[in-house]
């Protein structure tokens, strides 16, 4: 009968710690969401953490703007009623210091981390659509945009303002391209590049003073640009557009995506591992750089918008307040911190109903 005890237990028990842990399954993209649902039902369309996933922020559609402590296990609202306008770009430098930008030339700026304030200044040269911003220290930064039209023609050149003071002035920088400028990255206070609808990559090496147009061989929208040092970088857009330079720009070579869909966001942590994302829930990662690209299944066939990528978590974000994590906790995670605890009560069970039963045996 013992025997039969002491089975059951072992059996039942292992089962339960088995359960528990972390399946290859739970290592794959997963939604953060509360009990009752998502933290939010609008698009979200930038996030950005200060350290390795832990504390982050996320920004959006009506002026959306949420922010986790704890890996995105809760994410909050900060500042409702700041404005109403899409926001399309955000950049935490630190965890007080923050931009974000958005429709109608909206800079929102953080000084504490916590709350949220209008910066009317960049208004004076920019009142259209601003889509990124980028900081290299808590003084200096840029932020570009959409260009003005005329009867639906883009007549002037796309919006690039330029601080030193943290945003309290902004000043116009001159990149000659009439076109919509998506996205900005500046390795330093000297070096950067800016993506175009046009299929262009505009670089600096004299802080925006100056601006010459990298040669792409493609014609379609570049979504977003990123770079993992000086020389190594990438660029996505329309039609599964992936382009990858190994020497800052001076040359661009397209990458096999196997995608035809619009890629909006892309990632990388070190020179080899990356993601890309975009439309449709698309999800591409590659641990060599993007000499290949493997698609993952994302779970949704929302449109992806932006990427965290850290050492261990990482985090994407999407249409109708969709966050998804690599890593993160979300509303069923386990806390596997208690397995070793679950697996001595278990080893505490067996151990002493076996030494029991060989007891029995001997006095037979």
């Amino acid at each position: 009968m013992r025997s039969k005890y002491v089975i059951a237990v072992f059996v039942i028990g292992t089962l339960f710690v088995l359960s528990a842990m972390p399946s290859s399954a739970q290592l794959e993209w997963q939604e953060q969401k509360s009990e009752t649902g998502r933290w939010t039902q609008r698009t979200l369309k930038a996030i950005s953490f200060i350290d390795d996933g832990v504390t982050g922020w996320a920004i959006g559609a009506s002026g959306e703007v949420l922010y986790t402590a704890n890996s995105g296990a809760v994410w909050t609202p900060q500042t409702p009623g700041l404005t109403s306008n899409d926001l399309h770009g955000l950049d935490m430098f630190d965890a007080t210091h923050g931009w974000t930008v958005g429709r109608e030339g909206f800079v929102g700026v953080t000084t504490d981390g916590v709350n949220w304030a209008i910066q009317d200044s960049a208004r004076e040269h920019a009142f259209f659509q601003l889509r990124d911003v980028d900081f290299v220290d808590t003084m200096e930064g840029w932020i570009v945009g959409d260009c003005k039209e005329s009867q639906g023609v883009h007549k002037f050149n796309g919006t690039l303002i330029h601080t030193t003071d943290g945003g309290i002035t902004w000043e116009k920088q001159y990149a000659i391209l009439t076109d919509d400028f998506n996205a900005i990255f500046m390795e330093n206070n000297m070096v950067g590049w800016i993506s175009a609808d046009s299929g262009a990559i505009l670089h600096t090496e004299d802080g925006g003073e100056s601006w010459v147009n990298q040669t792409t061989g493609i014609t379609r929208h570049l979504h977003d640009i990123f770079f993992i040092s000086p020389t190594k970088g990438w660029s996505v857009g329309t039609a599964g557009n992936i382009l990858a330079t190994d020497d800052g720009g001076m040359s661009w070579t397209k990458q096999e995506s196997g995608s035809s869909l619009q890629l909006y966001a892309v990632k990388f942590k070190d020179e080899n591992n990356g993601i890309v994302v975009g439309e449709r829930g698309t999800v591409l990662v590659t641990d060599n750089g993007g000499s290949t690209w493997t698609p993952e299944a994302s779970g949704t066939g929302e449109g992806l918008h932006d990427i965290f990528m850290g050492q261990s978590i990482s985090f994407i974000t999407g249409d109708a307040g969709l966050i998804l994590t690599r890593g993160g906790p979300t509303v069923s995670s386990f806390p596997t911190d208690l397995v070793p605890v679950i697996t001595t009560i278990i080893v505490l069970g067996i151990v002493p109903l076996a030494v029991l039963r060989r007891i029995n045996r001997e006095r037979v």
